[in-house]
């Protein structure tokens, strides 16, 4: 009995592990896209580019996930995903604020809408920059707005804007949290460095 329930736990952490290798690859493809969208504005070559983007984001990814694997995190569940007007109208909202906030770096000469994927890397670079000291803080603050919403506009508002700027860091940090506190540390490190590189490339090569 006890090897069973031993067996079913390796497979739920071993799906978990997939899972969160599968999420991640899927928003980075989306943040790609924001780059790829305006791929004749690059200044330099392009798989090049894109490479140097792809390489270390995927070799964080996969220790994450690994990472998520051997010793799965308990995190909170979505509220109820039905479909409905504040929902909807609230997201467009969001998206409207986030976009036209990013534009404040078209004075960088980076092109909309990548100017939404820097302010994407700033907001995160600066989350995770306080979670290398305060890591519980950000898991709380993200969850006690992204997952207690009231069902207002505004609620859903301020939800979305937060899943923007700190939602990466989040998860993140939830893939560490039952690391040792040396480990959580240092590879919340190496992810303020992935951003600060990645915002380096888009800088530089824009």
């Amino acid at each position: 009995m006890d090897r069973k329930i031993t067996n079913q736990s390796k497979t739920t952490s071993y799906i978990t592990g997939v899972q969160y290798f599968i999420r991640a690859n899927a928003v980075l493809f989306f943040l790609l896209l924001l780059m790829i969208i305006n791929i004749k504005c690059w200044g330099a070559e392009e798989y090049g580019t894109l490479g140097m983007i792809i390489f270390p984001a995927e070799l964080l990814i996969l220790s994450l996930s690994l990472f998520t694997w051997f010793r799965p995190a308990k995190r909170k569940k979505y509220e109820n995903r039905v479909f409905s007007k504040n929902k909807l109208i609230a997201f467009l909202i969001a998206i409207t604020f986030i976009s036209v906030f990013s534009l404040i770096f078209i004075g960088v000469n980076l092109p909309f809408p990548t100017t939404i994927l820097m302010l994407f890397l700033v907001m995160n670079g600066m989350a995770s920059l306080y979670s290398i000291f305060f890591h519980k803080v950000i898991i709380v603050l993200y969850e006690s707005i992204v997952f207690n919403v009231s069902g207002s506009i505004t609620s859903y508002i301020f939800k979305y804007i937060v899943v923007t700027y700190l939602g990466l860091t989040y998860y993140v940090q939830i893939a560490l949290s039952r690391m040792l506190l040396p480990v959580n540390k240092v590879f919340t490190f190496l992810f303020l460095l992935l951003l600060i590189w990645q915002s380096f490339i888009l800088l530089t090569y824009f």
